[in-house]
């Protein structure tokens, strides 16, 4: 992992941390709850009988997200109507994005900043969602 995806995973991890980003991690999947300075991150981790924490490296860890493509009709149009900026877009991407927008992808656990391709982060799949609970 190069400098610049470290720090680009920890500013996006940073900008997450009071939704409940899921992660994946040598020792299990658990939400990432703080971010120190030395790029490590601190993860609870929960299942169905314990809770822990650990400090992991921030290589050793990859946060679950959604594909911008998975976005449903209904969220596009909840999305789209959150601002009543212009949004632009790019190649199917969002150029340009209000603060209402951003908070809204990071609720959602939408992959804005494209870790998913970069390799850095995992893309939630109807049998691979860790979210499933939460939207049930």
């Amino acid at each position: 992992m190069t400098q610049e995806e470290k720090q680009l995973l920890i500013q996006d991890l940073s900008t997450r941390l009071p939704y409940k980003t899921y992660v994946k991690t040598t020792k299990g999947i658990g939400y990432v709850y703080a971010i120190n300075t030395s790029q490590l991150v601190e993860l609870s981790v929960a299942n169905d009988s314990e809770y822990w924490s650990e400090v992991f490296n921030i290589e050793k860890i990859k946060p679950y997200l959604r594909s911008m493509s998975s976005m449903t009709e209904e969220e596009t149009i909840e999305f789209i109507n959150l601002t009543d900026s212009i949004i632009k877009f790019v190649n199917k991407h969002y150029a340009v994005l209000s603060l209402q927008q951003i908070d809204w992808l990071n609720v959602h656990h939408f992959d804005y900043q494209e870790l998913i391709p970069k390799g850095l982060a995992i893309e939630v799949t109807k049998d691979n969602n860790p979210y499933e609970k939460q939207y049930s």
